[in-house]
């Protein structure tokens, strides 16, 4: 919150990348300042389903590899986990597109987030009040100290004059 300006570094699932402009939009009008980390994350349903495994990619990236080792006469060593490695091998059911968030999601989604960043701002406001209270308690002192800072300093100046004028009568 010590920053100048809004900084939102926002996650989210690959579900909801259709609606993050609309999540960091609320962000901003909720909050002028300060650095948010925001993470929006869906789950249940088909949003918790495990990894699946594409056949049909893995088998295209088997063959190519078996026809590429027959014509430079190599090993024909490729193994699964080799394979798992290449992109869209594995296929995460939650990356769902933009079809499957329903204006009802969305609005679901919108609505925790505004929530959450009401929360956010009470806990502001409180600690705001907390950090008022403690610099108050440290004004009083600071103001009591002065004050008899003020009250001894001309005893503190006759005490000076008078040890140097004790100093000066014995030299």
């Amino acid at each position: 919150v010590n920053n100048r300006h809004l900084k939102i570094q926002l996650r989210t699932s690959d579900a909801l990348s259709p609606v993050e402009h609309k999540i960091e939009a609320l962000v901003r009008k909720e909050l002028r300042r300060g650095s948010l980390q925001v993470a929006v994350q869906l789950h249940g349903g088909q949003f918790t389903a495990a990894a699946l495994l594409s056949e049909e990619v893995i088998s295209s990236y088997v063959a190519q590899c078996n026809e590429l080792s027959e014509r430079l006469g190599l090993q024909k060593a490729v193994s699964i986990s080799d394979v798992l490695q290449l992109p869209g091998a594995v296929v995460d059911p939650k990356s769902n597109t933009s079809e499957d968030i329903t204006p009802e999601l969305e609005t679901c989604v919108l609505a925790t987030v505004n929530e959450a960043l009401a929360n956010l701002n009470e806990m502001r406001l409180k600690e705001g009040a907390s950090m008022a209270t403690e610099l108050n308690k440290q004004l009083e002192k600071l103001v009591s100290i002065s004050t008899a800072i003020t009250e001894r300093s001309p005893q503190v100046v006759e005490e000076y004059k008078e040890r140097l004028s004790g100093k000066l009568t014995r030299a």
